[in-house]
């Protein structure tokens, strides 16, 4: 799950702050390289800071019985969220929102993504890391020059479909002004 975290967090900071509402991806079926290639033109960050704050606000897994010490400890951590400022440059505004995605094996697919008018709803799959089973990232929300709002879901499955684990997670940021010099 670490290497499936670490993929969605690449991915979700790059959704902030996309260009026009007539931009848009509709796509089936596709590899990330797809998807990369339909971005090129149309998705750019907003140049300045960003404040993004990032609430776990669900998770479930086999390693961890529910109601335990340990499940209330992490269930009182996640609740406080976690906030960071970070200056988007002009050179990486200028990268399409997709151009840091990382897929090595060009295994992951897009069972769909549907991104425009300031809305986003993709469900991608990907192996697993340790090539049991897969992993999917579920994002659906909404975005503006300024601002954002997305609610995540990743689900781990073993090969054989059981042992689900979940995680959900909502992303919120707003553009805060210029970058400090």
């Amino acid at each position: 799950m670490k290497r499936a975290l670490w993929v969605l967090g690449l991915g979700l900071p790059l959704l902030t702050g996309c260009g026009d509402a007539d931009d848009s991806i509709d796509a089936r079926n596709a590899s990330v390289a797809d998807v990369s290639q339909q971005a090129q033109t149309i998705l750019k960050q907003k140049p300045g800071m960003w404040r993004t704050t990032t609430e776990i606000t669900d998770l479930k897994t086999a390693d961890i019985v529910q109601g335990s010490p340990i499940d209330r400890l992490m269930r009182e951590q996640m609740a406080s969220g976690q906030t960071r400022s970070a200056c988007v440059s002009e050179g990486d505004a200028s990268l399409p929102i997709f151009a840091r995605a990382v897929d090595p094996q060009a295994a992951c697919r897009y069972d769909h993504i549907r991104m425009g008018d300031g809305t986003i709803d993709a469900l991608l799959t990907c192996p697993a890391a340790d090539g049991v089973g897969t992993v999917e990232f579920s994002q659906r929300g909404s975005y503006s020059a300024t601002d954002f709002d997305i609610e995540t879901r990743l689900t781990r499955r073993n090969g054989d479909g059981t042992g689900a684990s979940t995680m959900a997670m909502r992303l919120t940021g707003e553009r805060t002004g210029d970058c400090e010099a």
